[in-house]
């Protein structure tokens, strides 16, 4: 038996991971927004918005391409 099957694990189809990874790449950007001021003037977001909006936000997306990559 393989790895996988030990562990009931499957590897994430390519598009998946390609989108998962988008996800993390990204995030630094959305830190960036959430704790700096000047960027959130720049583009009219409150701090509210930009850290507790912005940032759970992308941790669901992120649950929605693995839950999607499984089925």
């Amino acid at each position: 038996m393989s790895r996988w099957q030990d562990l009931n694990l499957r590897p994430l189809d390519p598009q998946s991971s390609v989108l998962i990874l988008l996800l993390i790449a990204v995030y630094p950007a959305n830190l960036y927004l959430a704790f700096y001021e000047e960027p959130q003037k720049l583009i009219g977001i409150s701090a509210f918005s930009a850290s507790w909006i912005r940032l759970p936000i992308q941790f669901i997306f992120l649950g929605f391409a693995y839950w999607h990559a499984q089925d």
